[in-house]
């Protein structure tokens, strides 16, 4: 039976459970049902507005005029795919590649930033000869098979291919250095090498999301990354979350001194048009072409390089990576003075519009406030603000607003945080 516009949103979800599943995952115990965007608003099929401090994939907002007119005049003329020859593609690679450092200069499409995950772990491992693979502690990396098995974010036992690096965190303790990064990764490495496995790749979120939205010391993913590459493998910069400017400059691994021999993009790319991106060097691509057969069908097609190239055009027209380092610095002041009156809040931390708030019991014991989180982001949602939960016990706000977040609606949200903190129960 199709479902009709006009049932309540109890109906909605009650048909959706029939289509999709019992279990199909969703936000809040009463699920949000949304009719519409536009910029950092989300409008309910109630009427109700609510401020978008979660969802990073609309990086330029929601619904953006010149996003969305692009989509729509490439596909009223085509879309197909990239066997055959069409400008856009070219372009959009071109102006990407532009943005990286020199060695990286060619591109992959796919339609996702699990499938770029995916598919720079296979270039790693064909390129290298070898298996093993380093992630971060608690980190995520996509939904696919490979995904999976580089994310000990989802509490599984790590695959046999897989060894952890412990990640910063200043907070509890002293602040890593690159000595200690180095320790950390050689260990990693003999760990793989006990099991006969050699070294592919390493593969970083530079934002480090899933590991609770650490203050990355300086040189700690330099260091990192040259002992990678001194053992022979591969460094991976996963850029979804914290690519397009979202840490006050355009990519993440730049900004905090690593030198990728791969980057993967997907989510905000599009602004929430299905695409993915793997960039690298013609060297690396062109023994791994030599070797394997991909294609994807979808990925890279006309519409979504136009939505990518759309979203270029934002970010450069509207200086939203400028935007991005200044409120984003105002909205961690601000949150910054709200902690020194709420007790809940033990740590605030970020770079650019990309923000982490340690929710704890108790300041001196640092008890992660894991029931207190998900009630707040109950609370904020019933007073008007959308945020996420992050960290390895679920008790870190993850705030990503869109690059046009303003000011005002920092000022806004921080009320509405105020406001919701004094309700949760203690």
């Amino acid at each position: 039976m199709p479902i009709d516009g006009s049932l309540d949103s109890i109906q909605l979800r009650a048909d959706r459970e029939r289509v999709m599943g019992e279990r199909s995952p969703h936000f809040y115990k009463e699920t949000l049902h949304l009719e519409r965007g536009k910029g950092v608003w989300l409008y309910g099929a109630d009427g109700r507005q609510y401020l978008d401090f979660y969802n990073n994939v609309p990086t330029v907002g929601h619904s953006h005029p010149h996003v969305v007119n692009a989509i729509s005049r490439q596909l009223a003329a085509l879309n197909t795919h990239t066997r055959y020859l069409y400008n856009n593609a070219v372009e959009y690679a071109d102006r990407l590649t532009a943005t990286v450092a020199d060695h990286l200069d060619v591109c992959l499409f796919v339609n996702s930033g699990s499938e770029a995950n995916d598919v720079a772990w296979q270039i790693s491992q064909v390129v290298t000869g070898n298996a093993g693979l380093l992630v971060m502690h608690n980190a995520y990396h996509g939904i696919t098979q490979a995904g999976i098995a580089m994310t000990p974010a989802k509490g599984l036992e790590p695959a046999r291919h897989v060894e952890e690096i412990p990640a910063p965190d200043d907070y509890r303790r002293a602040v890593a250095t690159p000595a200690e990064a180095i320790s950390d990764t050689e260990k990693a490495i003999a760990e793989l090498r006990i099991r006969e496995i050699d070294l592919a790749a390493f593969i970083v979120d530079s934002a480090m999301c899933s590991s609770g939205i650490p203050d990355v010391p300086d040189g700690f993913l330099g260091a990192i990354a040259s002992t990678i590459h001194a053992a022979g493998g591969l460094v991976i910069a996963d850029e979804v979350q914290s690519g397009f400017g979202r840490l006050g400059a355009m990519w993440g691994h730049e900004l905090l001194g690593m030198q990728p021999d791969i980057v993967t993009l997907g989510k905000p790319v599009g602004n929430g048009h299905p695409l993915g991106v793997v960039i690298t060097s013609r060297a690396v691509l062109d023994e791994f072409q030599a070797q394997v057969r991909l294609f994807s069908t979808f990925g890279g097609n006309p519409v979504s390089c136009a939505a990518g190239l759309a979203v270029l055009d934002v970010i450069e027209r509207e200086d939203l990576i400028t935007n991005s380092l200044t409120t984003g610095t105002y909205l961690r002041e601000q949150l910054r003075q709200l902690a020194a009156t709420q007790p809940l809040i033990g740590d605030v931390r970020g770079r650019g519009l990309l923000a982490g708030l340690e929710l704890v019991t108790d300041r001196e014991t640092k008890t992660p406030a894991t029931a207190q989180t998900r009630e707040l982001l109950e609370l904020m949602r019933k007073n008007g603000a959308l945020v996420g939960k992050d960290g390895e016990h679920a008790h870190i706000l993850k705030l990503r607003p869109p690059l046009v977040t303003t000011r005002q609606h920092v000022d806004l949200f921080v009320d509405i945080l105020a406001r919701s903190l004094i309700e949760v129960s203690t």
